[in-house]
């Protein structure tokens, strides 16, 4: 009999990995990671992408305060472009919008931005991959919108 009803069950646990001071280059084999940035921001942090490959993912929590510095997620090279959309809500609890990158657009920069109220605990971002493009979603609670740039 089919179990086509049943939810496909992830047959491990993600691997968590806490960002400290450091700039962080991420390779192919961590497909998966979830990355906590942990630390205060004062000045700007740069976490690099591996080259697109199909089925990669990566998760970035922010478990800390931005009070200063950026989080900046870059593709490895120029050609490695993001697509997609990150709800944004005004810190001041003013206004919501949808800061997005479209495919033909050529973005292949994230930035979290960490002046006036920086993005506030709790925010987050996936990148997902299908082996051309990078796939961004999430939510980030700042007084300043991300850009994918």
């Amino acid at each position: 009999m089919s179990k086509i009803g049943r939810a496909a069950r992830v047959a491990s646990r993600q691997r968590f990995e806490a960002l400290g001071d450091a700039n962080k280059t991420i390779t192919k084999a961590e497909s998966g990671e979830v990355y906590a940035l942990t630390v205060d921001l004062t000045t700007n942090r740069t976490v690099t992408l591996p080259a697109p490959e199909d089925g990669a993912y990566f998760k970035f929590m922010i478990m800390a305060d931005l009070d200063g510095g950026n989080l900046i997620i870059q593709s490895a090279a120029t050609a490695d472009y993001m697509i997609g959309g990150i709800l944004h809500q005004d810190s001041d609890g003013t206004t919501a919008d949808f800061v997005q990158a479209t495919a033909a657009s050529t973005a292949d920069q994230l930035t979290i931005v960490g002046s006036n109220d920086g993005a506030q605990f709790g925010s987050w971002v996936e990148l997902v991959s299908d082996g051309t493009y990078w796939y961004v979603t999430g939510v980030v609670h700042a007084d300043e919108p991300p850009t994918i740039a």
